[in-house]
């Protein structure tokens, strides 16, 4: 555990174990998330359900028996009307018989048992991958609320200070009463408004608090969104990458190898089944030996070479089945790493054309109607307009941020990366065709 996890978790504790103390925002990096990742590894119940089925599957491996059973078998003889001598010819008759491991049956259900076993591996590092993804994408949402109620927080107060000043100038006669109830009813309606994001950002919390395996109204500390995560272009390399990492496509590999062994299991199971037995014959008065046999015993699966056949074609249709859809899915990873590369660099362009250009003119026009407003020069519809649209510039900035972080948390699921900077060698990729995945 490097040492900035450490950190990580060090401030996810401290924010846990303290929820009466008043931490500053903590900003969503990627040291962070991954302390959040790992404290649900080890409570989530989902991912441990999902390691317990792959310990089942390893378990499974050892229960094959490559020794059947012996088969006991025991019995007597009566006297029949042709008058058969029991003292002579013995009247309890027991034996034991044993099938044989030939043919290569036992290697075939243990292949098959081994693929099972990689097969929940890798459904658990798929669940994990989604678990990790999860928590990024309820951080970032959590982080935008929290962006969201800072922002109303600060125009209540702008709008707390407009209505001071209207009030004012109303009662010197140099103002409007409209403007007073204006003001004064856009204050009431961003105070509702501020206790439905409130309401929002502790669904947020609770979600986060259902994966870390916690009282939905446990504390979380307070987030912020980061600053806006560079560009990052579509590469073929980044697509190379997501078809050979991508978690669910690993399962559908695995689900080809699989379906391949029971192709193998199949043939081995028309072979005959070959066992070896042993009887002897005893006389019960006095429990003498009168006679034993050795015996070989083969099933004679030809009489269903039909049914055979068509089983292994069953299985053979199956691996084409996988063969295939592993393909179409190879095809459609990297459409999706396409789409989302596009979606976070179109989400960033937004988040800075609002952070450099709109919030800022925004501002200047809020601040000069403001101040032509309250010297008696300015419209108050000036003012209000202003503010609307600074208003919205800032949350629409918040929003386009969170946009991006959460495309590129779909990004690194989809490439089976682990974190942000993870994605830091391909920034600088130049754009290319990508080449044809072979399926």
């Amino acid at each position: 555990m490097g040492p900035r996890l450490l950190l990580a978790l060090g401030a996810v504790v401290g924010g846990l174990s303290s929820p009466a103390a008043e931490p500053a925002p903590a900003v969503v990096t990627p040291a962070l998330v991954q302390g959040y990742v790992e404290w649900a590894r080890t409570n989530n119940p989902g991912l441990q359900a999902a390691q317990s089925r792959s310990e089942s599957a390893r378990l499974a491996i050892g229960a094959i028996k490559k020794w059947e059973d012996p088969v006991a078998k025991v019995g007597g003889a009566g006297a029949t009307p042709r008058g058969l001598k029991l003292r002579e010819d013995g009247d309890l008759i027991y034996g034991a018989e044993q099938r044989l491991p030939l043919f290569g049956k036992y290697a075939a259900r243990a292949d098959v048992a081994a693929q099972e076993w990689s097969l929940a591996q890798k459904t658990a590092d798929y669940q994990f991958q989604m678990l990790r993804r999860e928590v990024a994408k309820t951080l970032f949402r959590a982080a935008l609320s929290a962006g969201r109620i800072q922002g109303a927080q600060e125009d209540l107060a702008q709008l707390e200070t407009w209505a001071s000043v209207a009030e004012q100038r109303y009662s010197a006669g140099g103002g409007s009463q409209i403007e007073v109830l204006r003001l004064r009813s856009e204050g009431s309606k961003l105070r509702e408004a501020l206790q439905t994001r409130r309401l929002q950002l502790r669904q947020e919390q609770a979600s986060l608090n259902r994966i870390l395996a916690r009282d939905p109204q446990a504390p979380l500390p307070e987030l912020s969104l980061p600053e806006v995560f560079p560009d990052l272009p579509y590469s073929a390399a980044l697509a190379d990458i997501a078809v050979r990492y991508e978690p669910r496509l690993q399962l559908l590999h695995q689900e080809t190898v699989i379906a391949e062994s029971r192709v193998s299991l199949a043939r081995a199971e028309t072979k005959p089944e070959v066992a070896v037995g042993v009887e002897g014959r005893h006389y019960s008065g006095d429990a003498g030996l009168r006679g034993g046999s050795i015996m070989l015993a083969m099933s004679l699966p030809w009489f269903n070479g039909d049914k055979n056949r068509k089983s292994i074609g069953k299985e053979k249709a199956r691996v084409e089945a996988a063969r295939l859809e592993s393909a179409d899915y190879q095809l459609a990873i990297r459409e999706e790493v396409h789409r989302l590369t596009t979606m976070a660099n179109t989400a960033r362009r937004e988040a800075l054309l609002y952070q450099d250009e709109i919030v800022p003119r925004a501002q200047l026009i809020v601040q000069t109607a403001s101040s032509a407003w309250r010297a008696g020069r300015g419209q108050f519809a000036e003012l209000m307009e202003g503010r609307r649209m600074l208003v919205e510039a800032r949350q629409l900035r918040l929003q386009a941020i969170a946009d991006q972080f959460l495309s590129l948390s779909e990004l690194l699921l989809c490439c089976g990366l682990s974190d942000l900077e993870a994605l830091d060698i391909f920034r600088d990729a130049s754009p290319s065709t990508p080449s044809q995945p072979k399926p």
